[in-house]
């Protein structure tokens, strides 16, 4: 059986590397309050995942860790931006043509755009309304 669908409990402060990498069939990560990384390439090339909500509790996410996916929507819920390394592509290659959009709370949209480390995402940043 092929695996669709996942949820990260918060008990899991630490989400690793690679540890979904390649996971064509997953199409639902629910990740729970709680998880404060998500490592490098956790879920590179999940090629049926076409939106994930990062949880309030999250502070750092890990190069490369959602590229190549099919994501379109991105829900950043962290009022501070998570640190990224810059030019990590931690959500693939981005560009004026990209058909992924990445929400982000309301009273935060000025300080990620601002943010050097979410610097080459600040053309698909939007008010994620929360």
């Amino acid at each position: 059986k092929r695996l669709e669908s996942v949820t990260i409990y918060p008990s899991i402060a630490l989400w690793g590397s690679c540890v979904f990498q390649s996971c064509t069939s997953l199409i639902e990560v629910n990740l729970k309050d709680g998880l404060e990384k998500i490592g490098k390439q956790a879920f590179a090339n999940c090629l049926s995942l076409s939106s994930i909500v990062i949880p309030h509790s999250v502070t750092e996410i890990g190069g490369y860790a959602f590229a190549d996916c099919a994501l379109k929507k991105v829900y950043c819920k962290p009022t501070t931006p998570p640190r990224i390394i810059k030019n990590s592509r931690v959500f693939g290659f981005v560009d004026s043509n990209s058909e992924l959009e990445i929400n982000v709370p309301t009273a935060s949209l000025d300080e990620y755009k601002n943010h050097p480390d979410w610097s080459e995402y600040s053309l698909i940043l939007k008010d994620g309304y929360f």
